[in-house]
């Protein structure tokens, strides 16, 4: 209860903050304008583009980016949706928040479509969903709840399957991807029939990069500069991803 008390006071403070500092530096346009070249070095940097941008120069990509930032400020959701290749692997991000009457929606997910179904399928998520206060719409992904046999991960994760339950401990035993996930400040890793994908529903990774929530309230309101201190995210959730699909063929 008491981190969700936490995470719905820094929404709030964000939501001030960037009000506040839209409105003092001159016009949301001027923060756009100062993000725009950082958001192009992120495309460039880590191969993401819009998506059905393929082939639109990187300027126009953020040039396009622009335009939605502006648009979220005029009443329609901030729905950024990115795609690059990762080793071979198609990864998808998406970005959202809304913003309505009691209603605040913020999240990011990444995810990767699959040709074919995997043999070995799972759920890894935090223990705290357990708890209804924390994630009242979260539900697993399947019915058998199932234990690791390792300590470390058991107190912290909950893991489903309807699948070999030993070909789960052997993935989840892989030293680079379990040390990945644990480096994780959230994890909600799901490996299903058609995609392996990543949720972060309240950018508790991205915060905690940042320095934790009070610390990452100035970065948070230039979204240029979080893009790019947010780039080495994007590079350890897709090597979660990429592991995660290629050991569960």
């Amino acid at each position: 209860m008491a981190q969700l008390l936490i995470l719905l006071t820094f929404v709030v403070i964000i939501g001030v903050v960037v009000f506040l500092r839209v409105r003092s530096s001159g016009g949301r346009e001027r923060v756009a304008a100062r993000a725009a070249p950082l958001v192009r070095v992120f495309l460039e940097r880590t191969g993401y583009q819009l998506i059905g941008a393929a082939g639109m120069q990187l300027e126009a990509q953020a040039e396009r980016w622009q335009h939605m930032y502006l648009a979220s400020h005029s009443g329609q959701p901030y729905d950024v949706h990115l795609v690059r290749l990762y080793h071979g692997l198609e990864v998808h991000w998406q970005h959202l928040k809304t913003a309505a009457y009691r209603n605040f929606t913020w999240s990011q997910t990444w995810w990767c479509p699959l040709a074919s179904p995997p043999r070995t399928q799972f759920h890894v998520a935090e223990r705290s969903n357990l708890n209804p206060r924390m994630q009242s719409s979260w539900r697993p992904a399947f019915p058998r709840m199932m234990a690791t046999g390792d300590a470390e991960l058991d107190r912290r994760f909950l893991v489903y399957t309807a699948h070999d339950e030993h070909a789960v401990r052997a993935i989840l035993a892989n030293p680079t991807l379990r040390g990945a996930l644990l480096g994780c400040a959230h994890v909600d890793l799901r490996v299903l029939a058609d995609s392996v994908s990543f949720s972060d529903p309240m950018q508790t990774n991205a915060v905690h990069m940042l320095g934790g929530p009070m610390a990452s309230i100035p970065i948070m309101v230039d979204p240029g500069r979080t893009f790019e201190m947010t780039l080495p995210l994007h590079e350890h959730i897709a090597s979660i991803l990429h592991g995660a699909a290629s050991m569960s063929r």
